[in-house]
């Protein structure tokens, strides 16, 4: 074989090519589920929880998932939030 395609075939699997995904980072699933509780959209919530995304982290404005969901009223985001550890608690907002 020649060391050129040789190579290749070593890298393919962790390249995203060829059906092996790259898993998206911490900062891109966390501001998928703060877009999404913003939404009220509780089932891509749920997926992005699944999938890593912190119950608290905060964007630069200083609102975590749980605040942008409280804004829109989606009781169901709220609860999903909470139940994945998201802090209640408005002083820690």
């Amino acid at each position: 074989m020649r060391p050129v395609l040789l190579a290749v075939l070593l890298v393919l699997p962790w390249s995203g090519v060829g059906g092996a995904a790259t898993p998206p980072s911490p900062t891109t699933l966390n501001a998928a589920l703060w877009q999404a509780a913003e939404r009220g959209d509780a089932a891509r919530v749920r997926d992005r929880l699944k999938r890593g995304a912190s119950a608290n982290t905060r964007r630069a404005d200083g609102r975590t998932a749980l605040t942008s969901a409280a804004l829109g009223n989606p009781t169901a985001v709220a609860r999903l939030l909470i139940g994945a550890g998201a802090d209640p608690d408005p002083a820690s907002w």
